[in-house]
């Protein structure tokens, strides 16, 4: 089994032990607004918030680095285009 897939297991678990371990209802104030609801519930919300904003991080880097090699190879391609040809 892969080292990665352990390792959500695992986190996956020690999220399960929380949540059930902290049933407790809770208020959530933000701004006017006011929610209640469970600890495990509020948690899941986070971390989900969280994956959120890493992954569009994660994303936004890696187009701009797919931008970037695609620039580069037009003007790897265009330099070679200038090259003349090496008889043999």
């Amino acid at each position: 089994m892969h080292r990665s897939y352990i390792i959500l297991i695992i986190l996956l678990l020690i999220a399960l032990t929380f949540a059930i371990q902290n049933k407790a209802v809770i208020t959530v104030k933000f701004l006017m607004w006011s929610y209640d609801s469970s600890q495990a519930f509020i948690f899941a919300v986070l971390l989900l918030f969280g994956f959120l904003c890493g992954w569009m991080f994660v994303v936004n880097k890696l187009g701009r680095k797919n931008r970037e090699i695609r620039s580069l190879t037009k003007k790897v391609t265009e330099l070679e285009a200038k090259i003349p040809a090496v008889p043999k």
